[in-house]
């Protein structure tokens, strides 16, 4: 014996649909579309805004990172130069001309124009990177007769860009950044 089987077409049995109702179309709307192009714009501005401030945040880590060991390096040197272990036909710096003051100075001397790699050049000069002011003393309690070594401090302050420093116009719109810095060594008696 053979059972039958009746087979009929599924008649949309899961979900009925009720006779009269629109059939919901898939996709976005306009207000939908819109709001999202806005949220998107919104997150590329800011994105490309901090960029902005990011960028200008490292070039100016930069120049203080340059202005740093052009510092290191000129110290360097003059404590060399000062102990005899470099002559200033050696040296272009303009530290090898400085006058060596008893105590701490009220103010620092004025500005000179040097370049990137620390040498002199004329305030006008297109490659002047820096405006340079220093101040260089030593202890005036170590500089008795017997003492074998004096005791200099130097105080070096740079700034950045040399044009609006020696223009003398420190307005917003000529705006200079520096880098101060202020080191002691013990150098030989002469």
């Amino acid at each position: 014996m053979r059972a039958s089987l009746n087979l009929q077409p599924l008649q949309n049995s899961v979900h009925p649909r009720p006779r009269g109702s629109r059939r919901i179309a898939g996709g976005f709307s306009l207000v939908e579309v819109i709001l999202a192009i806005g949220i998107a714009a919104f997150a590329v501005l800011t994105v490309l805004g901090l960029l902005g401030t990011a960028m200008r945040s490292n070039a100016d880590s930069e120049e203080r990172i340059q202005a740093a060991n052009l510092a290191t390096t000129l110290l360097i040197q003059y404590r060399e130069f000062l102990n005899g272990n470099q002559t200033g036909a050696q040296w272009a710096s303009p530290l090898k001309n400085a006058t060596i003051q008893t105590g701490p100075p009220s103010n620092f001397g004025n500005a000179e124009a040097i370049s990137i790699d620390g040498v002199e050049v004329p305030k006008a000069d297109p490659n002047a990177a820096y405006a340079l002011s220093y101040a260089i003393w030593k202890d005036p309690d170590l500089a008795a007769d017997n003492a074998p070594y004096d005791l200099i401090t130097c105080s070096l302050r740079f700034q950045w860009p040399p044009k609006a420093v020696f223009a003398g116009n420190s307005s917003n719109t000529d705006r200079f950044d520096s880098y101060e810095v202020t080191t002691s060594f013990l150098v030989n008696k002469p």
